[in-house]
């Protein structure tokens, strides 16, 4: 039915409800306007102490985290895509 899309909002910023954005995206949610989040960082998030050093090769890509190579698998699939997350 209708109520997991009626009891959830998606936040997107107020541009983007000023351009009539919940139209193109063509969801069932209410859309919110985010605001007065440029003051938030990693201290105000649950649970987020940690503050690794990540740093980017900017000529092989490669990235490091607290100076260990990071590194992740590809996949063939991903098994939820954004539209699931905007109906």
């Amino acid at each position: 039915g209708l109520a997991p899309s009626s009891l959830g909002v998606n936040f997107v910023s107020q541009a983007s409800l000023d351009c009539k954005v919940q139209y193109k995206l063509r969801t069932k949610r209410r859309l919110l306007p985010v605001k007065n989040t440029r003051g938030i960082g990693p201290r105000h998030m649950v649970r987020n102490q940690a503050q690794p050093e990540v740093k980017v090769d900017p000529k092989t890509h490669e990235v490091t985290i607290d100076g260990k190579k990071a590194s992740s698998a590809a996949v063939r699939e991903v098994p939820m895509n954004m539209l699931y997350f905007l109906t």
